[in-house]
């Protein structure tokens, strides 16, 4: 109930179920139904702490379309973050038709 009084329209997924991808099948069953119920509510999903490709996979392949973790880059003073952004980034992801920033708010 209480997604349904707060209506949001982002949910990150846990590092904690992100990990159990692949290792832990009852917390891997955990992680499916958090993003069966976002997608059926309409939630956007964002899954935290991906950390090699068989966790983006299977991500990917159950639609979680935004991912966040060690395997695209490590945490980085924001000072260093400019020089990575321009070197090291690929092009900017496109969501829904609409290029989305990686710091939309600098």
């Amino acid at each position: 109930s209480w997604l349904e009084k707060l209506r949001p329209d982002i949910l990150k997924i846990d590092k904690s179920f992100t990990a159990a991808i692949g290792t832990d099948a009852v917390n891997s069953t955990v992680t499916d139904i958090i993003i069966a119920l976002g997608q059926r509510l309409n939630i956007e999903l964002v899954a935290e702490g991906v950390e090699n490709q068989t966790q983006a996979q299977h991500l990917r392949q159950h639609g979680v379309q935004m991912l966040q973790g060690y395997l695209y880059a490590k945490p980085m003073p924001i000072s260093e973050f400019p020089q990575w952004l321009a070197g090291s980034a690929p092009p900017p992801a496109r969501h829904n038709g609409q290029i989305m920033s990686a710091m939309p708010h600098l």
